[in-house]
Order: structure tokens, then C-alpha cells, then sequence
């Protein structure tokens, strides 16, 4: 095994800083820098920069939003764990009875990100355990991230029924 050394060299703090904010820093010198995460703002409710997700979503129910986040969130984990589909996914298992660990973990992360435009902490399948809880965050960080937009339409109301030409009193329809 080799002994650590020390080396005095002259680094070019600035083109690091750079590399480390477009994610090229290399490995080996990924510690000497901290730089902050940065946060992805979002517009509020303009729909100029709306996600293909979000544009599926805002027009369906609140119980069709939630089926389509699940059935999301469980493609991505049978994805992670190298199941068939989604449908081998029990939806209120836990994620730690499923098989995660903390580096499946982070890969269900990285790609419910990159499907939601969202970004999500590392813990989140610790945070929210199971498929139907991530779901219902996702839900609620969407509606948040588009603020001002409409999440999901009222429910539609009842449909007026049509009064019979027959029935010219409402006492009428009683006999």
C-alpha cells in the first residue's frame, strides 16, 4: 500500500470554482472545494418554462394525479432494483423492505429529478418511505414549484339532469 505524500503545488482556485459549478471537478480534487448546491427557481405559474410532467398533470384529478405520480415513482424503482415493471412494486411496502440501500437510494433520486424537474434531497426514500408517500410529496413539490399554476381542476360538478317534458311539477314525480 502507498504512504500518503505531501505536495506543495499552485492551484488555479478560480478555474476549479469553475469546474466545480458545471459538475467537471475532477474526483481526486472534489474535496478541496466546497460549493454551495445550487437550487433551481422556478417560474410562478407564466407557464414559460413548464414541464412535460407538469403539462400532463394540471389537467387531471387529484386521484389521477396521484396514479400517475405513482406509477411513476414505481417505474423508477422497479428500474433501480432491476425488476420487470411496475406492477412487481408494492406500493405501500417500505423502501428498505423492497431492497434499498443508501446507493439505490440515490439512484431512485437522481432519476425521479431528472423525470420531475424537481430537486430532491439524497434521504428522500428515508424521508418518505414508501411509494405512496413519495408520490404525495412529488405531488405537493410540483404544486409548489408552480406556484400560481393550477395543479389540479375541480372536481366537475354533478350533470344537470334534464327535466322531462312529462313532468311539469316536481309534485308529479312523487306519484
Amino acid at each position: 500500500m502507498a504512504q500518503p505524500v505531501l505536495l506543495p503545488i499552485r492551484l488555479d482556485l478560480p478555474a476549479l470554482r469553475a469546474q466545480a459549478a458545471s459538475g467537471a471537478m475532477p474526483a481526486l480534487l472534489r474535496d478541496l472545494l466546497s460549493v454551495p448546491a445550487r437550487r433551481t427557481v422556478r417560474p410562478s405559474g407564466d407557464g414559460a418554462d413548464e414541464s412535460e410532467l407538469w403539462r400532463r398533470l394540471a389537467p387531471l384529478s387529484a386521484d389521477e394525479q396521484h396514479e400517475v405520480l405513482l406509477n411513476l415513482v414505481c417505474t423508477h424503482v422497479a428500474e433501480v432494483l432491476g425488476h420487470a415493471g411496475a406492477d412487481s412494486i408494492e406500493v405501500g411496502r417500505a423502501f428498505k423492505e423492497l431492497g434499498f440501500d443508501s446507493l439505490t437510494a440515490v439512484e431512485l433520486r437522481n432519476r425521479l429529478n431528472t423525470a420531475t424537474g424537481l430537486r430532491l434531497p439524497a434521504t428522500l426514500v428515508f424521508d418518505y418511505p414508501t411509494p405512496v408517500v413519495i408520490a404525495r410529496q412529488l405531488r405537493s413539490e410540483l404544486a409548489e414549484a408552480y406556484q400560481g399554476a393550477t395543479l389540479s381542476v375541480s372536481p366537475p360538478a354533478p350533470p344537470v339532469r334534464a327535466r322531462s317534458p312529462l313532468m311539469t311539477s316536481p309534485s308529479r314525480s312523487w306519484r
